[in-house]
């Protein structure tokens, strides 16, 4: 399970080498104080600047924190650059889903449908204050096979997505140049 994430912090560090973040199976949305405990781990790393709000947002980093029922992390990125995490169970996403909140052309370009979820969810992060309205409004295109399990898409011109599918889970971050 933390293979993948582990997998998708290499591709981040490739493309921003001083991105910073953590995931642990422990972290999950189960757990009941879990948000603490990701938070320790960004004070840790980053300080305590920022963090008691609701998302955090440290003035040097652009923070993204996701959790399912069995992983939990935050990815960090030093401003002015901005990232968006997310990671979801693949089983949790519903084609009903899939068709309500995106278009016909996003689903037949995708390597696969379930993508598009955690992709969307991540790049709506990383835009934080020019979020619009609704995720239907993002538009997921671009993508290309790195490898086995490795996806990566560019929604825009400053916006690159990298997706890791390990056994069964979705991580996926988005940064924004």
């Amino acid at each position: 399970m933390a293979q993948g994430f582990s997998t998708l912090i290499k591709e981040v560090h490739k493309v921003l080498p001083t991105a910073r973040g953590e995931g642990q199976a422990l972290w999950n949305a189960k757990v009941i104080d879990h948000r603490e405990q990701i938070r320790d781990s960004i004070r840790a790393s980053l300080g305590d600047s920022g963090l008691s709000k609701s998302p955090p947002r440290p003035l040097d980093w652009s923070v993204s924190i996701s959790r399912s029922s069995v992983f939990g992390g935050w990815l960090a990125v030093p401003r002015p650059h901005r990232i968006g995490f997310d990671v979801e169970l693949s089983g949790r996403i519903q084609p009903r889903i899939i068709e309500r909140v995106c278009s016909r052309q996003e689903v037949a370009e995708c390597p696969n449908p379930a993508f598009l979820w955690c992709a969307k969810e991540s790049y709506f992060k990383a835009l934080e204050h020019e979020q619009p309205e609704t995720i239907t409004q993002l538009t997921v295109t671009n993508w290309t096979v790195l490898g086995a399990g490795v996806f990566t898409f560019q929604p825009e011109k400053n916006i690159s997505g990298i997706l890791v599918e390990d056994s069964g889970i979705y991580y996926c971050a988005c940064l924004r140049f």
